[in-house]
């Protein structure tokens, strides 16, 4: 499958191949100056689209950032169809509707559509899912948090346990689970439904499957990091965390200097606004900033040792553990610490 275009979101799917489903060979590719920081460590690194397109039977075009011009999707996937490619398109509701190539002709990746909506006078109290629950939350985008819920699926899947997963990010389909429903941005759903229905969507789940455990990414971020600019709220942590409340959860956060007052801000926050306690905090090897002209954010991509020297000097902030996700032996360190909770708990 080629993936285009190649970038720090979509190098999953070289760093995970062996989870993905039905596919042996990922090829990344990029416009023409397009090219790939260093810290993917991405081998071969990205191809020009023209060159990866007879390597692959398929091809997959994703929304992202920086931003793309349309016609020129478009005019690479009429390419692909052309050359007898299956061709999937990913993103946001918005950008698939924009494509003029017919609905037939293209597999739209988005999120999945769960219609329970419970009745106005409905008591409904939240079930409780009786096996543990693994939230992997951010503070926002580029946190590595599809990093973390593939290094947890693959973890508890190689020590024998059976895993029912909900991801944060659509690409999650092709890694076999679905991702989160479209639920949260219902326009017909209050509040309170937007929870219950979420619950509802939860232990459906859990009684079709009956796992072991359930491993849940939530999209999105735990609360506004820029003060004029309020797109991202943290709502959706909210709302999953009050309808169904994890066992575990795992918070991705960017990379900046942290200390040990910072880290009990974060845990009085996820205590008292998310529900749980944080013991487990993830860093990832990207770096945010906001501009002072524009108030937008910038992020800086840095190499997994910078993250090491100049960030993690210390691992462990009183109860809670901090791992650098580029890091194998950390993640791996994660993983036996979380599996080491559960069963000592349940």
């Amino acid at each position: 499958m080629l993936v285009y275009p190649g970038s720090s979101e979509t190098d999953v799917f070289i760093r995970y191949k062996p989870l993905l489903n039905g596919i042996e060979r990922v090829v990344l590719a990029g416009p023409k100056g397009w090219t790939s920081p260093e810290h993917w460590n991405l081998s071969p690194p990205l191809l020009s689209f023209e060159e990866a397109l007879p390597q692959c039977d398929s091809v997959l075009f994703l929304e992202t950032e920086p931003k793309i011009q349309e016609t020129s999707y478009e005019s690479k996937m009429r390419e692909a169809l052309q050359a007898k490619k299956t061709v999937y398109l990913g993103g946001s509701p918005e950008f698939l509707s924009r494509t003029s190539i017919p609905q037939n002709m293209v597999t739209r990746i988005g999120h999945e559509i769960f219609d329970y909506q419970p009745a106005i006078k409905e008591v409904a109290p939240v079930f409780e899912i009786p096996v543990p629950i693994i939230y992997v939350l951010g503070f926002g985008p580029n946190t590595g948090k599809f990093d973390v819920q593939l290094e947890l699926r693959a973890f508890f899947l190689k020590n024998g346990y059976s895993v029912s997963q909900i991801g944060s990010n659509i690409i999650s389909t092709f890694f076999g689970f679905p991702s989160l429903p479209s639920i949260f941005e219902d326009p017909r759903l209050s509040i309170r439904q937007r929870m219950v229905s979420f619950n509802r969507y939860v232990y459906k789940k859990y009684t079709e499957e009956k796992p072991d455990l359930m491993i849940i990414g939530i999209p999105g971020g735990i609360f506004p990091l820029n003060s004029v600019m309020f797109e991202e709220m943290g709502e959706k942590a909210f709302l999953a965390c009050q309808a169904v409340r994890p066992d575990i959860a795992v918070l991705c956060s960017y990379a900046h200097p942290f200390n040990q007052d910072y880290i009990n801000e974060l845990i009085q926050i996820c205590k008292y606004r998310l529900n749980f306690d944080l013991r487990y905090f993830a860093v990832s090897a990207t770096g945010i900033s906001i501009l002072p002209d524009t108030q937008e954010s910038e992020y800086t991509f840095y190499s997994s040792e910078i993250v090491e020297k100049e960030f993690l000097s210390k691992k462990q902030y009183n109860a809670v553990g901090v791992y650098n996700i580029m890091q194998s032996e950390d993640m791996r360190a994660m993983c036996d610490a979380i599996l080491s909770e559960l069963r000592n708990n349940f």
